[in-house]
């Protein structure tokens, strides 16, 4: 209801959740398997991961290079789980291969088929390195809005703010 009621005021062209902000210093990292692959007790697997709404790729314009976005029919609870990779973690943890198709496992028993590359995002700051990065399609965990606007930003915040508010 909150996407919804946002993306329907005046100035606003797209609206997204999100568990981080690209810059934000927030930040969650852990380990996961690669189904086929045995674990390196020297190289650990692991990956940043992110919680966001099928919308977040096209509202922060991250450019899929391979697979394809979520849907809302991905959110289903009764539809195979699905992650998204960036392109620093589809190359380092499937050299040579693409990783759409592939399975992994991450934050719980369930093994999750990646539908989609996406370009890196400088989370960390622009002169840092980019780090693997998971993507879930989901709407229980994000708790931060993001929307493109257009016109007057003061106008379009206070818009937001009163839906906000109203909910």
């Amino acid at each position: 209801e909150l996407m919804e009621r946002i993306r329907n005021q005046h100035g606003v062209t797209d609206v997204a959740l999100t568990s981080h902000l690209p810059l934000g210093l927030d930040d969650s990292r852990t380990g996961m398997r690669i189904e086929g692959r045995e674990p390196d007790p020297k190289e650990p697997t692991r990956a940043h991961q992110r919680f966001v709404s099928p919308e977040y790729f096209e509202t922060m314009r991250i450019r899929l290079i391979e697979g394809r976005l979520p849907t809302q029919a991905d959110l289903r609870n009764d539809f195979p789980l699905v992650v998204l990779v960036n392109r620093t973690a589809a190359l380092k943890y499937w050299p040579g291969q693409s990783p759409v198709g592939r399975r992994l496992r991450m934050l719980g028993p369930e093994w999750r088929e990646v539908i989609g590359v996406v370009e890196d995002v400088k989370f960390w700051g622009l002169s840092n390195p980019v780090n693997p990065e998971v993507y879930f399609p989901i709407l229980r965990n994000p708790a931060i809005l993001v929307a493109r606007t257009q016109g007057n930003t003061t106008e379009v915040m206070a818009a937001i703010r009163d839906v906000v508010r109203q909910i």
